[in-house]
């Protein structure tokens, strides 16, 4: 087998499966930073109070029970929000970065096999110069 079938195999197989595999390793990377973040459960529960943490009203009429529970049950959904939202900023903080290294990585992964050609004659002529 001659060097330029092997070289003409890997560069089928760069720009052909090699791509592809690429680009399915970097949808996988960032489908685990959204399930790692369980953004999902964390978008259905966004309302939730933090941790269940919850007054229960008192039985019968009394205003400053009503109004202490209520505050107290307004302020564990604010945290709980809050607490959420900080979550979701990081995973989408966490995707940004993902796309931003993965095109970086997928630009230089296009582009690395045509660099070895120069690099290799680069070498040569400052071995000879």
């Amino acid at each position: 087998m001659g060097i330029a079938s092997i070289f003409f195999e890997y560069m089928s197989w760069h720009y052909g499966p090699g791509v592809h595999e690429f680009l399915q390793a970097w949808k996988n990377i960032s489908a685990f930073v959204y399930q790692f973040f369980s953004v999902d459960m964390l978008l259905k529960t966004f309302f939730q109070p933090f941790k269940r943490m919850q007054e229960d009203y008192t039985r019968g009429f009394d205003p400053s029970g009503y109004a202490e529970t209520f505050i107290v049950n307004a302020m564990m959904r604010v945290v709980g929000m809050v607490i959420r939202a900080v979550f979701i900023a990081g995973a989408a903080c966490m995707q940004i970065v993902i796309g931003m290294v993965g095109f970086v990585f997928f630009i230089a992964f296009v582009g690395l096999p045509f660099a070895v050609p120069f690099c290799v004659i680069g070498g040569l002529l400052l071995l000879l110069l």
